[in-house]
C-alpha cells in the first residue's frame, strides 16, 4: 500500500484512515480514547458529524508516519458528504489507486485505502461489489466493471475539504499557554481590583473639580475658570471590550445550536440569508409563489407577503472576564504557521472611555491604547464550528456575527492584541 497523502487538483487530502462509528454524543473524546489504545497509537483524529444524510456520526484515526498533519482535510469524509448513500469506488491518482467504501452513509472501517498498483485495488473493489448492498460503483473505464460509473473524482468531490485532522494530544505550546494562564490568574484579579480602585479615585477627583468650579461660578469669584487636566494611564483610559464579551468558542457553539433549530426548507419559501449574533438567529425567506405557503414559526411577514423574517433566540451568554492578550507578533506567527483560512485587516484603535471636563482649555492628546485591533474574516463552504480548531486557545477574539447565504459561510471577528512583540 502507498502513503497516506494525495493531491486532487491543487488540494492535499489525507487517506488511509481507520473509521469507526460513534453513536454517543462525545465523539471527539471517543476518538482520543480509541487513539490511545495499545497497538493503535494514532497521532490525529477527525470527526464526521451527524447531518441530514449522516444519521450516526463517526471518527477517523490517522498517523503522522503516513504523512498526516493537523488541519489536513480527509478525502473519504469529503467525498462521502458529497455523495450520500451506499457505494464503492476506485480512483486513479498520482500517488496510487484509492479505494473507498461507503455503506448507509458511513465510511467502512477499512474502506479508505490507497494501493500502489491497479491490480490489488481492482481486486478489493470487486470484493466489495460481490458482497452486495452498494447502489453505485465508480471505477476506471479500462477495468470493465459491470454497471460502473467512470465519473472523475474531482467532479464527484465538488472541491470539498471537510473533516480536518486534529492532534490527539494538545501541542506543547497550548499546554504552556494554559500553565501560564493559571499562574497569572491571581495577578490578573489583583490588577483588576487595583484598576477599579484607581478608576473610582479618578472619577471622584473629576467630580470634586466639577463641584468646585460650579461653586466658584455661583459665587462670581472666578469667571471662565481654566482647569489643568491630565489623562489617566493608558490601561485605565481604554475599555477592555473583549473581557465583557462571551468567548468566541461559546459564541460559535451557541450559533451552531441556533442553526440546528431552523429547518433548511419551509413550504412555499426560499431561504436567502441567515445571520447569527450572540443569542439571536435571524433567517430571511423569500416567497415562492409556485407553492402554497405556511408562516415560518416566530417570523414577521411583510405586508405584501413577499418576505418573512424568522427569529430564533437563546439565553444570553456571559462575559468571559479577565483575559490576557497575545502580542501582535505572536498572533501573526500563529496565523502564518497554522495557515489560518481567513483574511486579517488592521483597523483603527478604540476611542478613550475617559472624557475631559468641559471647562478644560487645550486638552492634551490622549495616551495611545496599549492594545491594537484586527478584523478577522472567514468566508467558505465549511461551517465555522468545523474550522474553529485553527483559532482554538487564542485570546482577545470577539465574534461579531456568522452569516450563511445558502451556499457559503461568513464569520466576522474582532481580535485584540497587545502592542509590540
Amino acid at each position: 500500500m502507498a502513503s497516506g497523502v494525495v493531491k486532487v487538483g491543487r488540494r492535499t487530502y489525507a487517506v488511509g484512515l481507520l473509521w469507526q462509528p460513534s453513536p454517543s454524543g462525545r465523539i471527539a473524546q471517543a476518538a482520543r480514547e480509541a487513539a490511545a489504545q495499545p497497538g493503535q497509537q494514532s497521532d490525529f483524529y477527525c470527526v464526521r458529524a451527524a447531518s441530514k444524510s449522516v444519521a450516526i456520526p463517526q471518527y477517523g484515526l490517522a498517523q503522522s508516519a503516513q504523512g498526516h498533519k493537523a488541519g489536513m482535510a480527509t478525502l473519504a469524509a469529503s467525498l462521502a458528504n458529497a455523495q450520500p448513500g451506499s457505494w464503492a469506488g476506485a480512483f486513479r491518482l498520482r500517488e496510487g489507486t484509492w479505494v473507498v467504501v461507503v455503506r448507509d452513509d458511513l465510511i467502512a472501517p477499512d474502506g479508505d485505502v490507497l494501493f500502489d498498483n491497479d491490480e490489488a485495488a481492482r481486486d478489493r473493489l470487486l470484493q466489495e461489489v460481490s458482497l452486495g448492498g452498494v447502489q453505485r460503483v465508480y471505477a476506471p473505464d479500462g477495468w470493465a466493471v459491470p454497471g460502473s460509473d467512470p465519473t472523475p473524482l474531482p467532479l464527484l468531490l465538488q472541491d470539498r475539504v471537510e473533516c480536518r485532522l486534529q492532534p490527539v494530544h494538545l501541542p506543547m505550546r497550548l499546554i504552556m499557554y494554559g500553565a501560564a494562564a493559571a499562574a497569572v490568574v491571581c495577578l490578573i484579579i489583583f490588577l483588576a481590583l487595583q484598576y477599579q480602585a484607581e478608576q473610582e479615585r479618578i472619577e471622584q477627583e473629576i467630580a470634586d473639580q466639577a463641584r468646585k468650579l460650579q461653586e466658584a461660578g455661583k459665587s462670581g469669584a472666578v469667571s471662565k475658570m481654566v482647569t489643568k487636566w491630565e489623562w489617566p494611564p493608558a490601561e485605565q483610559a481604554y475599555e477592555r471590550k473583549w473581557e465583557k464579551a462571551p468567548t468566541a468558542k461559546e459564541f460559535i457553539a451557541n450559533c451552531h445550536i441556533l442553526f440546528g433549530k431552523v429547518p433548511a426548507t419551509q413550504l412555499g419559501w426560499k431561504r436567502t440569508q441567515s445571520v447569527c449574533q450572540e443569542n439571536r438567529l435571524t433567517v430571511s425567506w423569500n416567497r415562492d409563489k409556485s407553492f402554497n405557503a405556511i408562516v415560518p414559526p416566530g417570523s414577521f411577514i411583510k405586508d405584501d407577503l413577499s418576505i418573512a423574517n424568522q427569529t430564533v433566540k437563546a439565553d444570553m451568554l456571559t462575559a468571559r472576564g479577565p483575559e490576557s492578550l497575545f502580542s501582535e507578533n505572536e498572533i501573526s506567527g500563529l496565523a502564518l504557521h497554522d495557515k489560518w483560512p481567513a483574511t486579517l485587516t488592521r483597523v483603527a484603535d478604540d476611542s478613550p472611555i475617559v472624557t475631559p471636563p468641559p471647562n478644560v482649555k487645550d486638552v492634551p492628546p490622549p495616551p495611545p491604547p496599549p492594545w491594537r485591533k484586527r478584523d478577522v474574516k472567514y468566508a467558505g463552504k465549511t461551517p465555522p464550528w468545523e474550522i474553529w480548531p485553527y483559532f482554538e486557545g487564542v485570546p482577545g477574539m470577539i465574534v461579531n456575527k456568522i452569516i450563511w447565504d445558502g451556499l457559503n459561510w461568513t464569520m466576522e471577528i474582532t481580535m485584540y492584541e497587545k502592542k509590540g512583540g
